[in-house]
């Protein structure tokens, strides 16, 4: 792989924001502008499938947010799909991931400018799972393999994409070898050994996860170097390598290492700042009531919001007006 500041890495890097960005293009803006004034007492936020922890969020905000709001979750096919309608105005509120959110911008779309920051909640871990017995026991084992990336434009999708074709020269679309299904049916074919391993990203300790290996012994989570690093220093730069130790999962019987990547509670640009500013007030003061109903709320703090002001991710204005002064 030529190093980050070769010309030849930079134009690679530009086709994958490209070539994920120009998947879906909105051109809500004018309908959005003429919807500011009416959504003030509306939320609608976006999730993913109900059976994510991107859902189980959504509805646990929800009842912190129904006394003084109209608050609807909306299901979704995830990250990318959310950033597209939060950003083209048709939401207030999305749960979304950070790389999802890094191809928008590099690409230089302009709805990745409509979407800001409230929160950095818990990050997410990007769950390669794969039989016991196959062959694919490390990342270029993935090869040659037949591999569920989740459904299209969810945050599996993004993340396995982004991999596959950093590290291993994968292409995701077009491709005989590569299949986009939700995991109910990527499960039922990975066990009829059918297909080779499963992108699945949700938060560590996701009952999904729990429940899916709890059930499935012949099923484990593919493991990474402790020391690994993505080839290309720009998405390496938003992916970290962390542990799963013993207990985290059924079965799981050593430490291993997996990737993770951050995860945000978005606003719209356009929402008021002092609705923001209220909604920032409330999640934050009641992270323990919301963390009981996911894990993807445990990391959420003020020190981490203010550490992640200094970073990629632009925070809307309501936001800041609590956060900084916390």
């Amino acid at each position: 792989m030529l190093p980050l500041t070769s010309q030849g890495n930079k134009i690679i890097f530009f086709q994958i924001a490209t070539w994920f960005a120009v998947t879906l293009f909105s051109s809500g803006s004018l309908w959005a502008q003429q919807q500011s004034d009416v959504i003030q007492k509306r939320i609608r936020i976006l999730t993913a499938s109900e059976q994510g922890e991107y859902y189980k969020s959504g509805v646990a905000l929800k009842s912190l947010l129904t006394d003084e709001y109209s608050v609807f979750v909306t299901t979704t096919s995830g990250s990318y799909a959310n950033i597209e309608r939060l950003g083209s105005g048709r939401a207030e509120l999305a749960f979304v991931q950070a790389d999802a959110l890094y191809l928008y911008i590099m690409a230089g779309n302009w709805i990745a400018n409509q979407c800001l920051a409230i929160a950095p909640l818990s990050p997410e871990y990007i769950h390669i799972i794969v039989r016991r017995d196959s062959t694919v026991k490390k990342l270029t084992d993935l090869q040659k393999a037949k591999i569920s990336t989740g459904t299209k434009y969810s945050g599996s999708w993004v993340s396995a994409s982004l991999i596959l074709l950093s590290e291993l020269k994968i292409k995701t679309t077009d491709n005989p070898n590569i299949v986009h299904l939700p995991t109910p049916a990527s499960v039922d074919k990975l066990l009829k050994k059918e297909i080779d391993a499963i992108f699945i990203t949700t938060a560590k300790g996701a009952p999904l996860i729990k429940d899916l290996l709890f059930k499935n012994e012949s099923l484990t989570i593919l493991s990474f170097p402790g020391d690994f690093s993505f080839h290309d220093r720009i998405i390496d730069r938003y992916y970290s390598i962390e542990p799963l130790h013993t207990g985290t999962y059924p079965n799981l019987e050593k430490l291993i290492y997996i990737p993770a990547v951050q995860s945000y509670l978005l606003a719209y640009k356009n929402l008021d700042k002092k609705v923001v500013k209220q909604i920032t007030s409330r999640i934050y003061s009641s992270k323990k009531e919301l963390a009981n109903e996911s894990p993807l709320w445990e990391a959420m703090s003020i020190f981490h919001a203010k550490q992640k002001m200094k970073q990629h991710i632009p925070f809307h204005e309501g936001a800041k007006g609590y956060i900084l002064y916390h």
